[in-house]
């Protein structure tokens, strides 16, 4: 078991809170599902949590602004980063927002393990399964269409906030962070030139 390594911009880090720092967060809380698996978790489960919810964050999430450091494990700290209300943030700093957004992940993974595996279905655009003489329904429209209002339709279906990635981080945690720290991916949209002949 690896040891939770919370120091900010460190090499070995795996996590951006601590378990002191997840705990506080959780007792501020209305007691719920989560709040509650977290509470009667070990300490050595809870640790586990943290570090997975921390490697799910740096994995869904494509950060904005520059890492503080060549040597880091982890996407933050960062450089050329804002609070919701403008102001630069500490390079040198893991923002709470994310602490929180750690926290409640992390909360949501011990409350629900499979969490993270439940999603390949969406990866593989698996619209159905029957279990009487196995049968499995793949979405493809507009995958391979050049017709443009199919493959625009494609593109709204499959954008950023339905990407499949997006669907391992529940919005408890998502909603934690802010907007401008990160990117969202988007599905790409091929050029089709229509002749006006």
């Amino acid at each position: 078991m690896p040891t939770l390594d919370a120091t900010p911009g460190g090499p070995n880090a795996n996590s951006y809170c601590t378990r002191a720092e997840a705990t506080a967060y959780w007792d501020a809380h209305v007691q719920d599902v989560n709040a509650l698996a977290f509470s009667i978790a070990t300490g050595t489960d809870q640790d586990r949590a943290l570090i997975q919810a921390t490697r799910l964050l740096d994995q869904c999430f494509i950060w904005t602004g520059i890492a503080s450091g060549s040597s880091q494990a982890l996407g933050w700290p960062r450089k050329q980063m804002q609070t919701p209300q403008g102001f630069d943030i500490d390079p040198a700093v893991i923002p709470n927002q994310l602490k929180n957004a750690e926290s409640q992940l992390a909360g949501s993974l011990l409350a629900t393990p499979s969490r993270v595996g439940d999603n390949d279905a969406l990866k593989f655009n698996l619209m159905g399964l029957k279990a009487g003489d196995v049968s499995l329904n793949f979405d493809t429209i507009g995958r391979n269409s050049n017709s443009l209002p199919l493959r625009d339709a494609d593109v709204i279906r499959q954008g950023p906030d339905f990407d499949y990635l997006w669907k391992a981080i529940p919005d408890e945690a998502r909603n934690l962070i802010v907007a401008s720290w990160y990117r969202r991916t988007t599905v790409s949209r091929p050029l089709i030139l229509q002749s006006t002949r």
